[in-house]
C-alpha cells in the first residue's frame, strides 16, 4: 500500500469533529434495520469468467495446471511455503518466486493478482483465442494483460504476431 501511495503527495490535517458537520450528523442520525432474508455473500469473482463459455471448454485450465510441473511445483510452494535457498529455483520458478505473495491458489487454478496463470500446454491455444476479436495488436496485448499471465508472455505474443505477417 505505501508503494502505490508514493505516487501522490498527501497533506494531512487535523480537523476536530465539531467542524465535520455532514460526517457527524451521519454517524449520529442512523437507523439500525436489519434486512431478515440478507444473505452473506463470500466469494472472488475471477477473470476467468470473462471468456467465452466454448472458450472455457476449449481450455481445461485446472486439468493442465495439474499436468504442469512447473504450475505443479508452484502451487506446492504456494501452499507449503517457498525455499529458503534461492538458487535451487531456476527457469520459471524464479519468475514466480518474484510474484509468490502476489499469487493465490483458488479450485486448482492459480491466479497472478487477478490474472489467471496459463499453463505451458494451453498459451498457443490461448494465444489464438485472444486474435480471435481482430481487435488490433494494441487491444489485444492490453486484453491479454488484464487477463491471463505466464512469464514472457508478451515477448511470445510478439512472436506470434510476427509470425502471422
Amino acid at each position: 500500500m505505501i508503494i502505490k501511495l508514493m505516487n501522490y503527495d498527501i497533506e494531512l490535517r487535523y480537523l476536530p469533529g465539531k467542524h465535520m458537520y455532514i460526517a457527524d450528523l451521519l454517524s449520529r442520525n442512523y437507523e439500525n434495520i436489519g434486512v431478515e432474508d440478507e444473505i452473506d455473500l463470500v466469494g472472488t469473482v475471477h477473470t476467468i469468467n470473462r471468456f467465452k463459455e466454448e472458450s472455457n471448454k476449449k481450455l481445461d485450465i485446472k486439468g493442465e495446471t495439474e499436468k504442469d510441473l512447473i504450475l505443479k511445483t508452484v502451487s506446492e510452494y504456494h501452499l507449503h511455503g517457498w525455499p529458503k535457498n534461492i538458487s535451487k529455483l531456476n527457469g520459471d520458478l524464479s519468475f514466480y518466486n518474484v510474484i509468490r505473495n502476489e499469487l493465490e491458489l483458488e479450485n486448482g487454478i492459480l491466479y497472478y493478482l487477478n490474472r489467471i496463470i496459463i499453463p505451458s500446454t494451453l498459451r498457443n491455444k490461448l494465444l489464438q483465442l485472444l486474435h480471435e476479436g481482430h481487435m488490433g495488436v494494441y487491444k489485444t496485448k492490453l486484453r491479454a494483460k488484464q487477463t491471463v499471465y505466464w512469464p514472457r508472455m508478451m515477448k511470445e505474443g510478439n512472436r506470434t504476431t510476427r509470425r502471422k505477417v
